[in-house]
């Protein structure tokens, strides 16, 4: 198990670390007007210092995904347990992500002070127009990539592997993974309309009728790409409901749906709605707001030489309206001196302490172990912390001692090699709630009056007799 979960830590590392590479291989390939961000054309390109100075790039850059390369093995040392190997993984991605960004600051920042000493940067000039330069600066931007379908094209993929391993053979869920490739077809049909419709007039003035035409293909197909996306995970969220649904209904013949499940269900169906609804409207409110601003005739300034705000490896340009904008690299990247640039940085601090905490959080699931303490009225057990029942005297209604476990198939909740923690399907039993140590002698199933039933066990042999020994006899108690 332990070879397993490294080997899959590997993978995911080796696959970001091809990701980075990539890029910064591209950033000075030679079909290109930019050389690590900064405009080097035809003969400065063969300039010895220019030269020089890639060759201690790729060295450089050669050297550290070596480096990368070796750490990742580090994955066999974190063993079985999660915690240790989330908290590595985002500890390798921590150190990937700062090293590349030093990496490209430094060398981004020598061209540079290269081009400046040569002589080599255009006029730095400013210039009005009455249109919205940013949209017209940006014309290789519209419509939005096609990369953005490459998001709800996995969570495609995973609702087939999702179906595949946890679905049970239900053919009608099988219905959903098939409807989400619909759902991509679809829309990718719907993006390339968007894409190459034809255009239509909005003004007399052939320079402003192109930008709102533009704008609104962007617009637009970014809104069929988040409208894909919602429809999509609902989709999954849909079949994941209706499959402990099905669960339920098989083992209790009913279906216990409390007010907080239902609840949970609405409120889901209601953002997804409400996304909905904000994204054709924010794609309509787009072009009106483009439209008026051009008729009011803004005036914007900026610089034409703009290697200045990709000194250091992103785009800083204040002057600039746009929050994503055409990378020197490849695709798209986030203009960082805007709002949603400064979103985006803090979004990207917050998943590192996510990914941190969550791996703290698992620690009591990879170290815990699961207990029992007896009380008044009944018993109490605890596993990894985080997962209690209680089980009153007055609720149990039968109680079964077994010397070995019945076979777990996990409904929800955690799942370890030493622990089974949460809603589980008991084979030959039927769902209920398990805090069981797998390695234990003996498992005690219990069944209560209201028919949900709870299985647990302890590493201890003679805790687990005892206990089943006061339960056995609080049920004798009960039937006189």
């Amino acid at each position: 198990m332990g070879m397993v979960l490294a080997i899959s830590y590997i993978a995911v590392a080796l696959t970001i670390e091809m990701a980075f590479l990539l890029e910064a291989l591209l950033i000075i390939r030679k079909k290109s007007d930019y050389l690590l961000y900064m405009t080097i054309r035809g003969e400065q390109r063969n300039d010895p210092e220019v030269v020089r100075l890639v060759k201690q790039y790729k060295a450089e850059l050669w050297k550290f995904a070596i480096g990368l390369f070796g750490l990742s093995f580090g994955f066999f040392l974190c063993g079985e347990y999660m915690s240790f190997g989330i908290l590595y993984l985002t500890a390798w991605c921590t150190a990937a992500i700062l090293g590349e960004y030093k990496l490209i600051k430094k060398y981004a920042g020598r061209m540079y002070e290269l081009k400046k000493e040569k002589g080599w940067c255009q006029p730095v000039k400013q210039t009005n127009c009455n249109v919205d330069t940013a949209v017209s600066r940006r014309k290789k931007t519209f419509p939005v990539s096609e990369l953005w379908m490459f998001l709800p094209f996995w969570i495609c993929v995973c609702s087939f592997f999702w179906y595949f391993l946890c679905g049970n053979g239900d053919t009608i869920l099988l219905l959903f993974p098939v409807s989400n490739v619909v759902v991509v077809l679809l829309f990718f049909y719907l993006f390339h309309l968007a894409a190459h419709r034809k255009l239509k007039v909005y003004s007399e003035d052939s320079e402003i009728n192109y930008i709102l035409n533009k704008t609104a293909g962007r617009a637009w197909t970014a809104c069929i790409v988040i409208e894909e996306i919602l429809l999509c995970l609902y989709q999954f969220y849909l079949m994941v409901w209706l499959h402990s649904y099905m669960k339920e209904i098989r083992t209790n013949g009913a279906f216990s749906g409390s007010l907080e499940r239902w609840g949970i269900f609405a409120g889901v169906s209601v953002l997804v709605t409400g996304l909905s609804v904000w994204a054709l409207l924010a794609a309509a409110a787009r072009v009106k707001k483009v439209k008026r601003e051009l008729n009011a005739g803004r005036e914007e300034f900026w610089k034409e030489d703009e290697d200045a705000c990709w000194k250091n490896g992103y785009y800083y340009n204040p002057q600039d309206t746009n929050t994503f904008v055409e990378n020197r690299c490849y695709g798209i990247t986030t203009n960082m001196a805007t709002v949603w640039g400064k979103v985006t940085k803090w979004l990207l601090l917050g998943t590192l302490f996510v990914c941190i905490g969550l791996g703290i959080a698992m620690l009591p699931l990879d170290f815990g172990t699961v207990t029992i303490a007896q009380k008044e009225d009944g018993i109490e057990v605890r596993g990894g912390w985080y997962y209690k029942e209680t089980l009153a005297f007055e609720e149990i209604q039968e109680v079964t001692l077994l010397k070995e476990s019945p076979e777990l198939s996990r409904v929800f909740g955690s799942g370890m090699k030493h622990m089974a923690l949460g809603e589980y399907h008991l084979k030959g039993y039927g769902s209920g709630r398990s805090i069981v140590y797998r390695e234990a002698e003996y498992f005690i199933l219990v069944e209560k009056t209201n028919g949900k039933r709870v299985i647990f066990s302890t590493e201890d042999a003679e805790e687990m007799l005892l206990c089943y020994e006061t339960l056995k006899e609080r049920e004798r108690t009960s039937e006189k």
